[in-house]
């Protein structure tokens, strides 16, 4: 565990993300590391001000670490450690740092071991992943050869880690983490709160939302993944929800959202569906062109959990080429009429030409059956497909658990 005093500025410090690696700028790959590291942040309740990604370029490198520097006291930088010639992070850092590299013994020796007991011999060229700048900490990676290391001083702190995932994730366990809570462990975690909304346009959304909000200190966000969107807030660093003005303005978002909130904190609309219906399942599709297969397989394939709660309903779908917007209501009728009684089924039927579609279920009862046939308006003009297909989807799941 790495041990050093909390800084001594008021607020929670902001951090800098530095990937490096040409691969990344080209196009080559994802980097998946900013996202992660964000989060592992935020969640120790610092911001993240920038997310800056340059090829192996030392000229642009070192740039980006002074660039870095100036907007943040803790600057993560990832990539760049590995044994080949354009593995040069060190080298930039140690410019840009001012610190000469010293040769650290230990992590030669851990090289070494490392591929000696994968019946390898260490070539000349891992002894630079042997090198860090003077003053540095060595941060031991147990996944692979190339170890993190951590600078402090100049006003800031930084934290540098290697490129793959996995090792970063050894890293920040055995580390980072433990020092980030001794370090900055008097900052909140920042947690938005959020509601997925369905049938409300993002701009309409908006304004609600901002003229609530206004004279407080909430931020505000938005994020449309149709058919939803969803709205965020932010209670900042140094105030808490129980102030008056910020309680006041979330108990007003509750009551004006709460017509159109399906789900709330990243909660899956699924999860409560297949929890509120018992028993077998069968859904009938005359709509979405598929799109219903699609949502059911995509939870189900999200964990083995979910995966064996889908198998244990003995879920049926059933596809029919899409009814035409005339013969809906009938062909929702129809399938609810003619099907087994002793599983519960969903029917889905086409949008007419005023943006209604009609749905049903059929549930066994004590003694029979009971079926429900209900219409719903989509928000979604007829030129927007997909959102529609999408929003009948949710609204059926939605709706459905009332019934």
């Amino acid at each position: 565990m790495l041990d050093s005093p909390k800084l001594s500025q008021p607020g929670a410090p902001r951090a800098v993300y530095l990937a490096i690696g040409t691969e990344l700028t080209s196009g080559q790959i994802t980097n998946r590391n900013a996202a992660w590291i964000s989060k592992k942040l935020e969640a120790c309740g610092i911001p993240v001000s920038w997310h800056l990604t340059v090829p192996d370029e030392r000229k642009l490198m070192l740039e980006a670490m002074m660039l870095a520097q100036r907007h943040g006291k803790l600057i993560i930088i990832t990539g760049g450690l590995g044994p080949t010639t354009d593995d040069f992070t060190r080298d930039v850092i140690s410019e840009w740092w001012g610190a000469p590299l010293q040769w650290h013994e230990s992590s030669w020796t851990k090289i070494v071991e490392r591929l000696k007991r994968r019946g390898l011999e260490a070539p000349e060229s891992n002894k630079q992943q042997a090198y860090y700048p003077k003053g540095a900490r060595v941060l031991p990676n147990r996944e692979g050869t190339a170890d993190g290391f951590l600078l402090e001083g100049q006003n800031c702190a930084v934290i540098v880690l290697p490129g793959p995932p996995r090792e970063i994730d050894a890293v920040w366990t055995d580390h980072i983490a433990p020092w980030l809570k001794n370090r900055f462990g008097d900052f909140a975690p920042i947690e938005p709160l959020k509601w997925q909304v369905l049938g409300r346009s993002e701009a309409e959304l908006g304004e609600w939302v901002e003229k609530i909000v206004k004279g407080t200190p909430l931020i505000t966000g938005y994020r449309a993944t149709p058919p939803y969107v969803e709205v965020k807030i932010w209670v900042p660093i140094g105030h808490v929800a129980s102030e008056p003005s910020i309680a006041r303005a979330i108990h007003e978002l509750e009551i004006k959202l709460a017509p159109w909130t399906i789900t709330r904190n990243n909660e899956d609309l699924l999860d409560r569906f297949f929890a509120s219906h018992d028993g077998a399942l069968r859904f009938v599709d005359g709509a979405t062109h598929g799109w219903l297969s699609e949502r059911l397989w995509a939870w189900a394939r999200s964990s083995e959990e979910r995966m064996k709660v889908f198998e244990s309903r003995k879920i049926e779908i059933v596809q029919i080429p899409v009814v035409p917007a005339a013969a809906s209501v009938g062909f929702v009728q129809g399938e609810l009429n003619s099907a087994p009684a002793d599983r519960t089924t969903f029917v889905l039927g086409a949008i007419d030409p005023y943006q209604e579609f009609p749905w049903g279920v059929r549930k066994p009862v004590s003694g029979g059956s009971q079926i429900e046939i209900r219409g719903q308006r989509c928000p979604y003009q007829s030129f927007l497909r997909e959102r529609q297909e999408k929003y009948q989807v949710e609204w059926l799941f939605h709706a459905s658990m009332t019934i």
